[in-house]
């Protein structure tokens, strides 16, 4: 079981190159953080490419102040932590070695189909925003960074009964903001859909 929510508040080589300033500042990490560093990017911009939006780099300090919320195993969004200003996508139930079925499946295969009809309007119908504002924070233009952190919880994650695992992921600048839909969220361009094993060698 799984859970997934959210808070209101261009080419496969671009992606590369996002990936490659991402390693370049872990070479003295794990492999575990380096994997999980790289799917989180790749994933955030095979996604934002169809929807001509630039690519997304990785942000440290919001990955450590995802960490300090994950850590906290309660399945509820805190975008207080560290000062705010960001916006944030969370789910529950995938371990990190799967960040990428968080973010490709869940966030964005799950939800693309319920922004049909929205796109070129500044303000949506947002009715069914809980159907698609993970999907739209992820390809979000005017957002630059993402940093994520899933955390492991032995005794379960309070508020998502029968799950162990907490992800958080926090967005620099914040998405999903009324009156710059149109300008942030664009229609797709019709690439292939992509799946959560998108990648899984260039981490080996």
């Amino acid at each position: 079981m799984f859970f997934a929510t959210i808070l209101t508040a261009l080419v496969a080589a671009t992606a590369t190159n996002a990936v490659r300033d991402s390693r370049s500042r872990l070479h003295r990490q794990s492999k575990r953080d380096v994997d999980f560093v790289d799917m989180v990017v790749t994933h955030h911009n095979i996604h934002r490419a169809n929807h001509s939006a630039t690519p997304i780099f990785y942000h440290y300090d919001m990955s450590n102040t995802a960490r300090k919320i994950a850590q906290s195993c309660n399945f509820s969004h805190n975008m207080e932590m560290d000062g705010g200003g960001y916006g944030q996508n969370i789910a529950a139930g995938v371990p990190w070695q799967n960040i990428s079925a968080v973010i490709t499946d869940l966030w964005y295969n799950n939800e693309v189909e319920y922004f049909n009809g929205q796109y070129g309007k500044q303000t949506p119908d947002t009715s069914q925003f809980e159907k698609f504002g993970h999907f739209s924070q992820m390809v979000w233009n005017a957002t630059t960074h993402v940093g994520c952190y899933t955390q492991h919880c032995p005794n379960g994650v309070v508020n998502a009964e029968g799950t162990n695992d907490f992800t958080v992921c926090n967005y620099l600048g914040a998405g999903n903001v009324d009156g710059e839909w149109a300008d942030n969220v664009m229609e797709p361009e019709g690439h292939p859909t992509y799946q959560w094993n998108y990648g899984m060698n260039s981490t080996n």
